[in-house]
């Protein structure tokens, strides 16, 4: 199993994000913005530079946190798979497996829609040998694992990114999802909730079964990535992220040993 987080959980600049990885020991990053830009918004040559920094600190990119298919790009195919053309080069500049998407990429709210456009991506990705990872995301088409399991039937280079905080906010059974899923699953945003105080949580003080899931993952030789979220500086306007972020980094990996 391999342990990250989202850069910019830790700070907005390239320079903080390496800094306290490095601190922390951690030698692997999910991009998803840096100076509150997404990737897709830097020149290739700005792209490369980056690339460069990380390579001299040895830290290896697992993930492009895509806006694909999420909000503003809704329902939007044109607009989506442009994104997603960009971000297979950026891929490519930055030797990045993992291409984070989500649900609403078809022209329209549907089922068929939705497959057919996914199914149009996935052999973008595969000719690129990128893999492509739907996220269970909250108010779109997909928000419970099951359903980005059933789009992605039959493609080779879809698997599923697990947001379990999603996943519980919905009401939806996290060890079920997980267990009726597992095989689709290669990666795992982790943040902990507190349910009847509506709040976000450092992990383990929150009311998701983590414990519970850690048991099962070790059970079943999860291999695959955890990247840990936090969420909390949205809450805790007084604290750095780096504090929130050492505190919660802290806390995952003494429960998880537990388990």
């Amino acid at each position: 199993m391999i342990t990250t987080t989202i850069g910019d959980e830790l700070g907005e600049s390239l320079t903080e994000q390496i800094r306290i990885l490095k601190k922390l020991e951690i030698n692997y990053i999910e991009i998803r913005k840096i100076n509150n830009n997404y990737l897709w918004q830097f020149t290739e040559n700005e792209v490369k530079k980056i690339k460069k920094i990380l390579d001299e600190n040895n830290i290896i990119i697992l993930t492009l946190d895509t806006p694909i298919g999420k909000k503003d790009n809704a329902f939007n195919y044109e607009k989506n798979i442009n994104l997603l053309k960009k971000y297979i080069n950026l891929a490519q500049i930055l030797n990045v497996k993992y291409l984070r998407i989500f649900s609403d990429i078809g022209e329209k709210r549907q089922k068929d829609s939705i497959r057919e456009a996914l199914k149009d991506f996935s052999e973008l990705a595969f000719e690129k040998n990128i893999e492509l990872l739907m996220e269970n995301e909250k108010n779109t088409f997909a928000e419970s694992v099951d359903v980005c399991k059933m789009l992605m039937q039959n493609l080779r280079n879809v698997n599923i990114l697990f947001d379990i905080e999603n996943s519980s906010y919905k009401n939806f059974d996290i060890i079920k999802e997980y267990n009726n899923n597992r095989e689709k699953i290669k990666y795992i945003h982790l943040r902990d909730y507190d349910n009847k105080k509506k709040i976000y949580t450092y992990i383990g003080e929150g009311t998701l079964p983590l414990f519970k899931l850690f048991k099962e993952l070790k059970e079943n030789n999860y291999d695959g990535i955890i990247s840990l979220e936090t969420m909390l500086p949205k809450y805790n306007k007084n604290i750095s992220k780096e504090t929130i972020f050492n505190e919660s980094y802290s806390r995952f990996i003494k429960m998880y040993k537990e388990a």
